[in-house]
């Protein structure tokens, strides 16, 4: 095994060199907006809360955001899009007691259910429609998967590691995610763990494109609030901690390294975010 990813403190907090702008993401009325996604036309999916904090499913395009509910559900998480404008998440039915995913291309939904799981969440898809993902095994452990064209994949990093969430997947079926062994990276057939610091943590892992950037977030400090972060390979490694990012979340990435995620204000509102550098 190898470890790209060796974060030193005095690393992580250093400052970020380079410049980058962002742009608040909000549903108009929404109570909550989160993105999850974003492609290389800048179409950008998420999820935003209503009144009765009921999630929706939401299409941000040229500046139009359209809802995506599939039929029957309850509540809706669109979490990944790519080039083709080809969007995948999950919802939960109007008993939730299941969990089933969903593949959206132009008005038609497509479900897709990981066979005998009660649970499927996809999290992303590249331009050849592979989705990558997790689903339920008979214990309620989480096992990742790909799954393309009716076939499934399931992937651990490590034998019997389970708890395994597959977050990203690029052009090249390069994978990211997070076990209870860690966050990773599966690349050219290579598992590469991503080290936390001493002081902090890798919480939560996005998406990956096609140069191996990736994002995610990570805390600092032992009761820091969560930052959102990108890197490089091997050892490139920036915040996005602008000031108004009280507790940042990334979640998508495209091939231009622009990112999207969520954060929650001073005011403990949650906001969606566009970063770009």
């Amino acid at each position: 095994m190898k470890s790209w990813f060796l974060f030193a403190l005095a690393l992580l907090l250093a400052p970020s060199s380079f410049a980058i702008t962002y742009t608040t993401i909000d549903y108009p009325g929404a109570t909550y907006t989160l993105a999850y996604g974003i492609n290389m036309a800048g179409d950008i999916v998420g999820s935003y809360t209503d009144v009765s904090f009921r999630y929706h499913g939401f299409l941000l395009s040229q500046g139009v955001f359209m809802t995506i509910d599939p039929p029957g559900s309850a509540l809706t998480y669109a979490t990944g899009i790519n080039d083709n404008g080809e969007i995948v998440g999950f919802y939960e039915d109007p008993s939730f007691s299941a969990t089933h995913g969903f593949i959206l291309q132009g008005q038609t939904f497509t479900i897709i259910d990981f066979p005998g799981s009660p649970v499927t969440a996809p999290y992303a898809l590249n331009n050849a429609g592979v989705v990558a993902g997790y689903y339920n095994d008979p214990n309620s452990r989480a096992v990742g998967f790909e799954y393309s064209t009716g076939v499934w994949t399931t992937f651990d990093p490590l034998p019997h590691s389970h708890e395994t969430v597959l977050t990203g997947i690029n052009n090249n079926g390069d994978l990211f995610g997070l076990s209870k062994n860690g966050a990773f990276l599966y690349s050219g057939g290579v598992l590469h763990f991503v080290k936390s610091p001493p002081a902090g943590a890798v919480l939560g892992t996005g998406q990956i494109n096609d140069q191996l950037q990736a994002t995610g977030e990570i805390q600092s400090t032992a009761n820091g609030a969560p930052i959102a972060f990108s890197f490089q390979p091997p050892r490139t490694f920036h915040f996005l901690n602008d000031v108004s990012l009280a507790a940042g979340y990334g979640q998508g990435i495209n091939n231009l390294g622009e990112i999207v995620g969520y954060f929650t204000d001073n005011q403990g509102t949650v906001h969606g975010f566009l970063a770009v550098p």
